[in-house]
């Protein structure tokens, strides 16, 4: 029996190995023009490999025609930069300013989302409960990247020793 090797969260690895669980490693490997067993390196948290850029966009594209919700490597991606941007100035003030963010907008948000499920919503509720979602969306992936800029910061790693 074979045993699946665990990916950090929010890594790149875990990203293609989302992207492989749509498409599979085959599809994945003839997409990037590349043999499945380079492309599952790229996905081994116990390797150097990793996927280009240019590779990361097609698995992006292919995901989503298989019908994959998001775009997994790009979202990883845009995650990694804040975190970068953030790391020299994170701190717990920074954090809890961005938690308080979080929580106002994903308040928003359910308020909104409640409003638009009733019988009878309008299309300007249902405008309104979308833009809300985003911001809330994108208020907690701010408080995600403090706290990983955070942790980092400090020396902190995940179970295993990964980074991420």
């Amino acid at each position: 029996m074979a045993v699946t090797k665990l990916r950090a969260p929010l890594t790149a690895q875990l990203a293609l190995t989302r992207i492989a669980g749509v498409i599979g490693w085959d599809l994945c490997a003839e997409v990037t023009g590349r043999s499945p067993r380079t492309v599952q390196n790229w996905s081994d948290p116990d390797t150097s490999a990793g996927v280009t850029l240019d590779a990361a966009i097609l698995l992006d594209l292919e995901y989503r025609a298989a019908g994959g919700d998001g775009s997994p490597l790009l979202e990883w991606h845009a995650l990694r930069l804040d975190v970068e941007l953030q790391a020299t100035f994170a701190s717990s003030e920074q954090l809890a300013l961005k938690v308080a963010a979080a929580a106002r907008e994903s308040g928003e948000a359910t308020a909104a989302g409640i409003v638009a499920s009733r019988p009878g919503a309008s299309d300007a509720d249902l405008i309104l409960a979308e833009r809300e979602t985003e911001e809330g969306i994108a208020a907690q992936t701010r408080t995600l990247a403090e706290l990983r800029a955070l942790r980092l910061g400090k020396g902190a790693s995940l179970p295993g020793g990964a980074q991420a």
